[in-house]
């Protein structure tokens, strides 16, 4: 089945699915932080605020599994159902971990206040742009095409007679995830939380 509609859950749960995988991608990084990267943070001015980062290291983890098995292996999908399943696992840790050790959860996220109106405002407007549906023509073009593709081959595909999708790279893969997954905004939910780990 060709067509991006066909992969897409319907409006408000597309979107939700998006957010549960998000927080599953920024709790699996702070997981593989706690656990394999806390010495980089020792000694560091970021120390305090590792938890931060930890969507840029699940999300970037997850790009390199991704971009090997499409490029190596025939079975991108076997792959995206065990990263699927990771990702809703921890998800449910992460609002564990908010519901057991809320007094942890509020000193680690203290940016959270009111005293950041104007730029949690700013934030929240950012959202709102990113939890949109893809409309830029090049997202639609060979962003989408080719995650698209890539997740129907089950292999990462470009096809030399469109020129476009020869700009395509691991990216795309992440699009192809999304799209297994039924949500078009996990993609451009990625530079919203980018950003915020960035800003903070």
């Amino acid at each position: 089945m060709y067509g991006i509609s066909n992969y897409l859950f319907g409006a408000p749960f597309s979107l939700i699915n998006a957010i549960i995988l998000s927080i599953g991608i920024h709790s699996f990084g702070i997981f593989l932080i706690n656990n394999y990267f806390s010495k980089v943070f020792v000694n560091n001015k970021l120390e305090k605020k590792k938890t931060y980062f930890g969507y840029l290291f699940g999300y970037n983890i997850l790009l390199s599994v991704f971009y090997f098995f499409s490029v190596f292996t025939n079975h991108l999908k076997i792959i995206f159902i065990i990263t699927s399943i990771t990702c809703y696992i921890f998800f449910f840790v992460f609002i564990y971990k908010i519901l057991v050790n809320n007094k942890k959860f509020k000193n680690n996220y203290q940016f959270f206040n009111p005293k950041n109106f104007f730029f949690l405002l700013l934030l929240f407007g950012y959202f709102l742009f990113s939890s949109g549906p893809i409309t830029n023509a090049d997202s639609l073009d060979y962003h989408a095409g080719v995650g698209l593709l890539s997740l129907i081959n089950e292999k990462f595909t470009t096809i030399i007679t469109w020129n476009t999708s020869l700009n395509s790279s691991s990216g795309e893969i992440f699009i192809s995830f999304s799209f297994f997954n039924r949500t078009e905004q996990l993609a451009s939910l990625t530079n919203f939380f980018a950003l915020l780990s960035i800003f903070l």
